[in-house]
């Protein structure tokens, strides 16, 4: 099975890419801090987490933009600087992540706790 195309650009093709290489696919409350803890002492930081934010209002309101109009210009714009990232929104598009950062690494957190309960 293959995920459906948005037809962006790889980002070896594209000027000033954000060199992501590990994606967290999962919501909030599903261990997303502990593993952006995680991939941070691996060597795959700093990584984009909504709690670190420096300016959580700036960063809902450029993924707003990316959410409205998903480009990967306005996703770098984003994760420049960071090399990994987990959380919403980045669960929420993960088709959009992988089609921006196919060469990334995807690790899907699982809400396990719901099935425990």
């Amino acid at each position: 099975m293959s995920l459906p195309s948005l037809n962006f650009a790889t980002p070896s093709a594209r000027a000033n890419a954000a060199d992501i290489q590990v994606i967290g696919v999962g919501m909030g409350r599903t261990g997303t801090l502990s593993l952006c803890e995680a991939l941070e002492i691996l060597g795959f930081g700093p990584c984009h987490h909504p709690f670190r934010a420096p300016d959580i209002w700036e960063m809902w309101r450029m993924w707003n933009s990316v959410i409205e109009k998903p480009s990967p210009e306005k996703i770098d714009n984003i994760f420049r600087g960071y090399k990994s990232a987990v959380d919403t929104p980045v669960a929420i598009m993960a088709k959009e992540m992988y089609n921006a950062y196919p060469n990334a690494k995807f690790i899907l957190v699982s809400p396990f706790w719901i099935v425990s309960q």
